[in-house]
Parts: structure tokens; C-alpha cells; sequence
């Protein structure tokens, strides 16, 4: 399939032997205002000499880079919400340590947004110790008191959620969920509609009995048995019929070849799952890491943005050619998909979101860590797709 169109702009490079962690978009000006101008992502290097935390600013013209910390490895795992309560959002973000700092037991910090973010200092607090190379981290009312919790994975192993204190700045308190669970991919939503959030991953999800996040009792997919789903996913929720059901789309992120796109709906407050198989293995498709739900044509129904990241492990005889893919929701769990991007450069937590204007929906990614055969001339890149306009229909 053809694009339909394909209006890039490559707003970053870095060279081929540095990576690019994270990735997250939003509005840290203005957390719950309808634009997302603000891309933020780490950069470093193996050795530990450089690492970054950079913001990429869109200011209706064009992109102001603002270098957030250069003294701080940054993981995947990474978000944003207001911590303070000033109207402003701050970054939370999970430590990859490297270099002379590799084996020590990391951190997760949280970035204090200053009065004037372009210019002052973001002063870093430690919110926890002990996760290093956190890969998954996401922010919600976890304990239903109305304030943002972190919740932290580490791919693999242990996964906690650490309660917002009435200032953010002291401790904040831990609660063990699991100590083990294979792979990564993690969302915070509503499965069993209760009114509190329950945490879903790729392979179950775990539901919050006691409404403030103490009691957990897991829930596996019997989808991802069934279909031997890869552990390692990207992972969104939503309601995608509009019906108050729930719909988990869960992306195979590390799989290079052949990987899948499934939906998961129920709607009984996840007693029972139906399975969609959205992009098959037949698609050849690889490493399907930036997945979200997201109403792309602006007709009230979620839509699916999903994109391969680039081939990151050479010389295994593979050929890829990462596309970025939108799946336009034509009710009833069915989707048409259609390619946004197909330059050779891979996403790795890309998203997409209201950057340029308020009537259209714009994409923005980086790669993970550039080869010889794809991305920006075997340098990293982040790339801004604007004005995609889905075609009629």
C-alpha cells in the first residue's frame, strides 16, 4: 500500500554509536489544555559520557530543543503529569545507569518543571531507588485519592506502584505488586469498571480490588496463551465501540519479523475476552514498538497508530523497512489501515497528537540506535510527520 502522504521533517540526529530512550508526548505548558507541542526523550551513550534528557518544543512554527538534564542516563520508561499542583507538568522518568555508573541499583526522578522551563534548571528528586533500566512507567490514580501515582516495571521482573505524598518532594510509599512478570508492556485503565484503575500488560492484567491499589488478584489472556504472544509488547486501552466495553491492543515490540497486532474486547468487565488479530504474522511486520489508541480523524472513534522500529540487531540475513501505520476504526472492531510514513526510519515510542494543529493529527518518533541498512543516514533521527489528513471514506 501506497502512503497517502508523507510531509516530514527530521528535527534531530545523533550519531549511529548513541540511543534514544524514551519517549513521550503531551503538553507540559499546559497538561489538560487540546495541543501536545512537547516531545521528550533521554540520548546516551554506552560508555555512560553522555546522557540526556531533551525536550523538543513546537512553538507553531518551528521546533526549540531545551536540554532538560545532561546528568542523568534516561530508560524507556517515562511520564508526565502535575506533581506540584502549579498548572504545569513535571517529568518522571526511570534511570539507565551506564558507564562508571553501570550496577548500581538506579533510580526513578522525578523532573520539577522551574517558572520558566526554557531557561531556569528542572531540579531532579529521587521518587525511588533500586530500578535501574525501569521499561515501563506510567502515571495514574492508582490509590483513587484523586493525585497521580507512578507506576514502574522492570522488563522481566518486578513491577510496584509508589503513592504520591502532599509533597511530592518527600517519600513516597511503595506497594509490591508482583516480583516477577515476564516481558514489558504496561497500561493503567478501568477493565472491571469499578471506577478504579487496574493495570494491564500483555499477557493479563491485574485487577485493583480494593479500589486503592493494596489488593491485586491477576488475570491472564487466554489470547496470549493461545496465540503464544511474544512477552515483550506495547500495550493500549480504550473503548473502541463506544459502548462503555473495554478493548486491550496489545503489539508484539521486539519480535523482527512477522510480528502481530491483536485486540482484546470484553464487555463484561473482563470475565471474557474476544480476539481480533488486527496485523497478522503473514504482514511481515517488525518490532512494533509505538502503539496508541488515539481518534486520528477526528470522528469521536479511537483509532490505532502503530509503527515498526528499525532493524536494531544487524547481520541476521533480515531485510526491514520500518513503516509508521494508522488503523482507521470503521466500527465493529474493524480497521483499514494506512501507511504514514515509509522512509526506512524506525519508531521507537513514537505518538501522535495534536502538534501542529488543532484540526488534524500529527506524529512524531525516534528511532532506538541507528545500523548501516535503515535510518537517517545510519544516524538517529527524530522525525516529525505533520499534516496527515486520512483519506475520505
Amino acid at each position: 500500500m501506497e502512503p497517502d502522504g508523507e510531509l516530514f521533517q527530521v528535527i534531530d540526529t545523533a550519531p549511529g554509536s548513541h540511543i534514544y530512550t524514551g519517549g513521550l508526548l503531551g503538553n507540559l505548558q499546559d497538561p489538560t489544555g487540546p495541543m501536545s507541542p512537547d516531545y521528550v526523550c533521554g540520548e546516551l551513550t554506552w560508555d555512560g559520557a553522555i546522557h540526556n534528557l531533551i525536550w523538543y518544543h513546537w512553538n507553531d512554527h518551528n521546533w526549540v530543543r531545551t536540554m532538560i538534564s545532561h546528568d542523568i542516563s534516561i530508560a524507556v520508561g517515562m511520564d508526565m503529569a502535575d506533581l506540584t499542583g502549579n498548572g504545569k507538568a513535571d517529568i518522571v522518568a526511570a534511570e539507565w545507569p551506564l558507564g562508571s555508573m553501570a550496577g548500581n541499583p538506579g533510580h526513578v526522578y522525578w523532573f520539577e518543571q522551574p517558572g520558566n522551563a526554557f531557561t531556569q534548571e528542572w531540579i531532579p528528586h529521587v521518587l525511588a531507588t533500586g530500578w535501574g533500566k525501569a521499561h515501563d512507567l506510567v502515571l495514574g490514580d492508582i490509590s483513587g485519592t484523586g493525585s497521580p501515582d507512578v507506576l514502574v516495571r522492570l522488563k522481566d521482573e518486578r513491577m510496584s506502584w509508589f503513592s504520591r505524598p502532599e509533597d511530592p518532594r518527600s517519600l513516597w510509599t511503595e506497594t509490591a505488586i508482583t516480583e516477577v512478570l515476564s516481558g514489558d508492556g504496561t497500561a493503567l485503565y478501568d477493565v472491571t469498571g469499578t471506577g478504579s484503575l487496574d493495570i494491564v500488560t500483555g499477557a493479563g492484567y491485574f485487577e485493583n480490588q480494593d479500589g486503592a491499589g493494596k489488593r491485586w488478584q491477576y488475570h491472564p489472556f487466554q489470547a496470549a496463551i493461545d496465540l503464544s504472544l511474544d512477552a515483550e509488547t506495547r500495550v493500549a486501552v480504550g473503548d473502541c465501540l463506544q459502548d462503555g466495553s473495554v478493548t486491550v491492543v496489545i503489539a508484539e515490540s521486539e519480535v523482527l519479523t512477522n510480528a502481530r497486532l491483536v485486540a482484546l474486547h470484553s464487555s463484561d468487565g473482563g470475565q471474557h475476552w474476544a480476539t481480533h488479530v488486527l496485523i497478522d504474522r503473514a504482514s511481515d511486520l517488525g518490532a512494533l514498538h509505538s502503539l496508541q489508541l488515539e481518534d486520528i480523524n477526528g470522528n469521536g472513534w479511537l483509532d490505532i497508530f502503530v509503527a515498526e522500529m528499525e532493524l536494531y540487531v544487524e547481520d541476521k540475513g533480515i531485510t526491514r523497512r520500518p513503516t509508521w501505520n494508522v488503523l482507521l476504526n470503521k466500527t465493529g472492531l474493524t480497521f483499514e489501515k494506512h501507511v504514514v510514513l515509509d522512509q526506512n526510519m524506525g519508531a521507537h515510542q513514537g505518538a501522535a497528537g495534536r502538534i501542529s494543529r488543532p484540526d488534524g493529527t500529527d506524529f512524531i518518533a525516534k528511532n532506538w540506535k541507528a545500523n548501516t541498512t535503515n535510518a537517517w543516514e545510519a544516524c538517529n533521527h527524530v522525525v516529525h510527520v505533520g499534516a496527515w489528513t486520512a483519506p475520505p471514506g
